[in-house]
């Protein structure tokens, strides 16, 4: 899912939205993506 359209399907700042993408990604529990001009997130699976 594109950054932009988590931020607007979550329904909280995009500052809190931006917190914890990067605590999460922290913890590698994100793969990131660059699709163009949209960066693309998901969660790992766990192994």
């Amino acid at each position: 899912m594109s950054l932009s359209r988590l931020v607007k399907q979550i329904g909280l700042p995009r500052d809190q939205v931006m917190q914890a993408i990067g605590w999460l990604a922290r913890e590698d529990k994100l793969a990131f993506e660059d699709n163009g001009r949209n960066k693309l997130v998901c969660l790992r699976e766990e192994t």
